[in-house]
């Protein structure tokens, strides 16, 4: 399949589920179209959770079918407000003057005769236009930027990111596939492989690029690459239309401009969509470019209370794709109550009680979406929640000065912002200038204070400040991973609306917008320069963005970790004895793990982090002694030692070797790359340059051996067998000259003192257990590049 037809598909799966259910639960076209792609994500990781507590498997079937459980209840919902809004008609007719709604969108008591146009709120409503058409557009702009940067790279859509998260994220699409397990809180089952030992991960951007690779019919990495570029491209326009619209916080046509410009914007702005492609933080970049939307659509509730049904369907969207992102409703949502809603409620108080009763009535709807997808996703929560120590150890430092981390905050001046070579101060200062506007014309306090807020947070994980905030201000950065590349993002998607609102205000101006007697053919003008501006203004945002571009997308496709060879080796592994029935050990700072997304190899190590094993364990045993693999016990050389068990009971194969390492901190292991041709228990049976694939002896008969060695393609020669002559073991002349496969031959028999001191001590007391510092710290990873520790 060609790659603009799987990003076709990738669309629809990820629009079509969430946009019906949008629908049919009351909300109206244009935001049931705009959330759909969180409501879709909420579906299908509820489904991953829901399927993971039983044995049926997570695939296409499985989820429609509480995908249709969940249309019920949307039809429920519309059908019970539809009875109440009947009965609270009667009894409000005589109020519905001073209760209409502050920006014209239809409250829940609001009779069908109040509006003047039945295409108010629907798709044929041409107040949607402009923003729709920015949104396609911006789409448009992304998707043919990076799939066709991602079209040239060796293999195309099938080409193996060299990254520390994407190696996660890939293995998680193929145990999907294979296992038919999605449920994040059963992530431990595939990370720890020996221990089993719980962990969670959310897992909805997984699960719903599953069902794209389903339908689809491509590679799990060819799903993971293009989930990881069709979810940020389509729904970063719309969330920068969506923060726009709710900025002016009305229908006129400078919303609309301002909407419709936006999304043609956000693609000149780095720290968006390139840089966090770049880093590989994909599921946290897809989260983020749908916070604007569950942002907009949650601010519409106290005006259309029929839509909390949709508003907790994208919110539970959002937070199982990443939780860290959540910040943005929640923060976003608490300032435009205390700066906006809690002086100008939803509806217009006519008495004192009015002025009480309709403030709570406000709060009660904002929260109970909140509520309810919160509850929903109680029992991931909780599970979640007790590995948050481990994102709040991650930190990206700098040497700055105060004024330096102000300076790169405002200005986005953040990780990998270098390689643009782009000045950002003019589209701050254009987002001044929509601030102020907004401010006078509108008295919109909370959008500056939510960017004010977001770069100060910013600014702290930079360099926290000393004043008693640091600490508050990190507890929040602490969900971002306290990483400035990563907290920069919804500072720079308000600047983005800001400017467009600066712009859209101008040619409103221009126009003459303000003068009510030309109010028709300003009104025209307006439209007709805010289409030939659009033009103007993608080209300013885009103009020299292509090389950084092109480079965040391809520059982690180099073959650094996994090249060609590689690959050729895994597909040989494949079709060797034992390879798929068994397990096959490596290195996990090589990355080699990548054999299992690639073809479905039962790599032992399925991401570079270091799975949960205690000291002592067979995976510690085994990684750290592997040349002690047949090597005997003590002075009985046939006699199973400790290191041999391990590799038996955690049903070892073959050993894949193939540095170099991911990290530079990490330490070289000369004993794996070149010792495991001396070891007593390996036999070498594939070389190609710095690829060594080595197969237990004792997993295999002499015969076995042999044969895999005849019929082994090896670019490099294998070293010779040692003879039984050679050894002094020959018996008879025929056997002077026949191989020597050795293999314990005496069960172990308790005479384990070293191994058994190894288990009694802490690592560190370990001989060589000093290596364990290969396994990165979270600041290590920081230090050397993005990397998710497998936590929310």
């Amino acid at each position: 399949m060609g790659m603009a037809s799987a990003a076709a598909i990738a669309i629809a799966v990820f629009m079509l589920p969430g946009f019906i259910l949008n629908w049919v639960s009351g909300a109206r076209g244009p935001w049931a179209i705009a959330a759909s792609v969180p409501s879709s994500f909420g579906v299908f990781g509820l489904a991953a959770w829901l399927l993971g507590l039983t044995d049926y498997r997570f695939e296409v079937k499985t989820v429609a079918v509480i995908w249709a459980a969940i249309v019920v209840l949307a039809i429920i919902w519309r059908a019970g407000v539809i009875v109440f809004r009947r009965r609270r008609l009667a009894k409000a007719r005589s109020d519905i003057d001073s209760e209409a709604p502050v920006d014209g969108e239809a409250s829940l008591a609001e009779p069908a005769s109040y509006k003047t146009d039945w295409r108010v709120g629907t798709l044929l409503d041409p107040r949607w236009i402009l923003p729709g058409v920015g949104a396609m557009l911006g789409a448009y702009l992304f998707l043919r930027c990076s799939l066709g940067y991602l079209s040239v790279s060796t293999r195309g859509m099938d080409n193996i990111f060299q990254g520390w998260d994407v190696h996660w994220h890939a293995s998680v699409m193929r145990w999907i596939m294979d296992a038919g397990i999605a449920s994040p809180t059963r992530m431990g089952e595939l990370q720890n492989t020996e221990t089993q030992a719980k962990m969670y991960y959310p897992s909805a951007w997984h699960a719903g690029g599953a069902l794209f690779r389903e339908i689809a019919g491509i590679s799990p990495i060819a799903a993971t690459n293009l989930t990881a570029l069709v979810l940020p491209a389509i729904c970063l326009p719309l969330t920068v239309a969506a923060i726009a619209w709710r900025l002016v916080n009305n229908r006129g046509l400078t919303a609309q401009i301002a909407a419709g410009l936006a999304p043609l914007i956000v693609p000149g702005f780095p720290v968006l969509f390139w840089i966090g492609h770049f880093v590989g933080a994909w599921p946290y970049l897809a989260a983020m470019s749908v916070s604007g939307i569950v942002l907009g659509l949650f601010m519409s509730v106290p005006y259309s209370p029929i839509r909390i049904f949709a508003a907790a369907l994208a919110f539970m969207g959002l937070v199982q794709i990443h939780p860290a992102a959540a910040t943005v409703p929640v923060l976003g949502l608490a300032l435009w109550w205390l700066l906006y809603l809690l002086w100008r409620p939803a509806r217009r108080p006519a008495t004192w009680k009015g002025h009480i009763g309709y403030r709570l009535r406000d709060v009660a709807l904002l929260a109970i979406p909140g509520i309810m997808g919160a509850l929903t996703l109680l029992p991931q929560i909780l599970l979640g929640a007790e590995q948050t120590e481990e994102v709040k150890e991650f930190s990206a430092l700098e040497d700055l000065s105060r004024t330096e981390t102000w300076m790169n905050s405002i200005f986005m001046r953040t990780r990998h912002t270098s390689v643009f070579q782009l000045d950002m101060t003019p589209w701050v200062w254009l987002a001044l200038a929509g601030a102020i506007a907004l401010l006078v014309w509108r008295r919109n306090l909370w959008a500056p204070a939510f960017w004010g807020l977001s770069v100060w947070i910013t600014a702290n994980s930079l360099q926290p400040f000393g004043d008693g905030w640091g600490d508050t201000l990190g507890m929040i950065g602490a969900l971002h991973y306290n990483t400035a590349h990563r907290l920069i993002m919804p500072c720079a998607m308000f600047i983005v609306a800001g400017a467009a609102v600066a712009l859209a205000v101008a040619i409103r101006l221009v126009t003459g917008g303000p003068i009510k007697k030309f109010a028709k053919p300003a009104s025209i003008s307006a439209v007709v320069l805010a289409l030939i501006g659009g033009g103007v203004v993608e080209a300013a945002a885009t103009e020299h963005i292509g090389p950084g571009a092109q480079w965040t997308i391809n520059a982690a496709r180099d073959e650094r970790i996994v090249n060609h060879r590689d690959l050729r080796a895994f597909d040989w592994l494949k079709t060797q004895p034992r390879a798929m029935d068994g397990v096959i050990f490596s290195n996990p700072d090589e990355g080699s793990g990548w054999m299992y997304a690639y073809n479905g190899l039962p790599a032992f190590y399925k991401h570079y982090l270091w799975p949960n094993a205690p000291a002592g364990s067979e995976t510690n045993l085994l990684f750290f002694h592997t040349m002690r693999l047949g090597a005997g016990n003590f002075d009985v050389p046939d006699e199973a030692n400790r290191v041999d068990i391990a590799a038996k009971e955690l049903g070892v194969t073959y050993i894949y070797i193939s540095p170099p390492k991911f990290w530079p901190f990490q330490w070289d292991r000369p004993d794996l790359e070149f010792g495991l041709m001396e070891t007593p228990g390996l036999t070498t049976v594939y070389r190609d340059k710095e690829i060594g694939i080595y197969a237990v002896n004792a997993a295999f008969s002499d015969e076995e051996l042999l044969a895999i060695r005849a019929n082994s393609p090896s670019p490099d020669p294998l070293p010779r067998l040692k003879t039984k002559g050679e050894l002094g073991l020959a018996e008879t002349f025929d056997e002077i000259d026949q191989p020597v496969i050795h293999r314990p031959t005496i069960p172990n028999r308790g005479r384990d003192s070293h191994f058994e001191w190894l288990s009694k001590n802490k690592p560190d007391q370990w001989p060589g257990g000093d290596k364990l510092a290969q396994v990165p710290s979270p600041a290590d990873v920081e230090a050397g590049g993005d990397g998710e520790v497998v936590a929310p």
